[in-house]
């Protein structure tokens, strides 16, 4: 119920402006590196890569937290000082 009055509520007062060429343009720069992982590999690479943590990017979740590192950042960026 809440969904068909958001989605009736978008179709009847769309706020959002069509998009220009330039804006088109930096939509085929986007890199797509969401092929091939599951949906919770992905869930969990992007809300790593979501902290902001200076030095940390994931784009394979299996090779990017394989030396245990990344997760001791993550770990230390959620709890500070649970990681010495």
């Amino acid at each position: 119920l809440n969904l068909a009055f958001v989605a009736g509520l978008f179709n009847a007062c769309p706020a959002l402006e069509p998009l220009d060429e330039e804006e088109l343009k930096l939509f085929d720069e986007l890199e797509d590196d969401d092929v091939g992982d599951s949906r919770e590999e992905r869930a969990f690479r992007l809300w790593i890569n979501s902290l902001g943590i200076d030095g940390v990017y994931v784009d394979n979740l299996y090779d990017g937290v394989r030396d245990g590192l990344v997760l001791l950042s993550v770990m230390d960026h959620v709890e500070p000082g649970v990681v010495e």
